[in-house]
Order: structure tokens, then sequence, then C-alpha cells
């Protein structure tokens, strides 16, 4: 979140990212805090997905991919309280864990069922692969907008745990 360090006729002058200050309205003020929200909801729900999906797999899964697909969904659900506490401490409206993620993350799931019906663990540890694949574009694209500095850290964090899931998953789809 942008900090007002001074007001004169309407313009601010707001401490950016990279410590430089630049002057703005308040319209231009709430339309980046506007923004600000939107991505960091977009991380949100990417990672609400990875949640919902782990669950989903490890449902679907047979022991020990079971128990790996539990981890990695128990990881998630921490990065993304995180992200979550954070973002409502810099005063955002942020996502719950409560939310049931996107649409293509709910019908991602779906698929998960289906890949299970045919191919077993093998599929399911696919699905899981495709899923993180998209997950790591979405937060890589989120964090190119530049998120507020602590959720940014987080969500860097975030996309370090999804590339180690897809090194995980990968010896297991074949």
């Amino acid at each position: 979140m942008p900090n007002l360090t001074g007001v004169h006729q309407g313009i601010h002058q707001i401490s950016t990212l990279d410590g430089t200050t630049a002057a703005s309205s308040t319209a231009d003020i709430r339309t980046a805090l506007a923004e600000s929200d939107t991505d960091v909801n977009d991380v949100i729900e990417t990672l609400i997905d990875g949640v919902r999906g782990f669950s989903t797999a490890a449902a679907r899964a047979d022991s020990p991919m079971q128990q790996q697909f539990m981890a990695m969904g128990a990881r998630r659900r921490k990065t993304a309280g995180d992200i979550i506490r954070i973002a409502a401490d810099e005063q955002m409206s942020p996502l719950t864990l409560d939310d049931t993620g996107t649409p293509s993350g709910v019908l991602h799931r779906s698929w998960i069922s289906i890949r299970d019906a045919i191919q077993g663990d093998s599929g399911v540890a696919s699905a899981a692969l495709n899923g993180e694949r998209h997950a790591k574009k979405e937060v890589e694209e989120v964090l190119d907008t530049g998120l507020p500095k602590p959720i940014a850290t987080v969500t860097q964090r975030a996309l370090g745990e999804i590339e180690a899931n897809i090194s995980n998953l990968q010896p297991l789809t074949s």
C-alpha cells in the first residue's frame, strides 16, 4: 500500500516500492490501491486453487502420493494465509481461505477426478503438475505488477514452493 508522505492541494507524494517518490492525485492513489487489492486477490485465488487442488488430488491418490499431496496443500494453505494476514494488516480487502478459487480451478479439480479414473495416480500427478505450471505462470505475472513489498516477499516464497512442487511432480507423471 502506498505510503502518503505529504499533502498539498489534492496532490500527494507517494513513496514507491523502489524508494523514489512520485506526485499523484487522490484519484490516482485510489486507483493504485484498487489495482493492488485486485493483484493480491489474484495471488490468493491462485493459491486457494492449489489448496483445493491438492486436497482433491490427495483424496484421489493412493499412499504415499496421498501424503505428498497433503503436505503440498498444507504448505500452500499456510502461504495463502500469510498473504491474507499481511493484506489485512495493510488495510486491503483480501479474499479468505473459505473462497472457492477461480472458475478454471474448479474445472481443473473435476479434471483430476477424470484423470484418476482413466490413469490412476500418474494421471492425478499429471493433473497436479499442470495445475502447478498454471499457478507458476499466474504468480509470475502478478509479481511483475509491483505488489507491496511484504506481500511480494511471501508471493516470491509461494513461487519457490510452486517450482519445488513442479520438480517433485515431474517424476511421478510417467
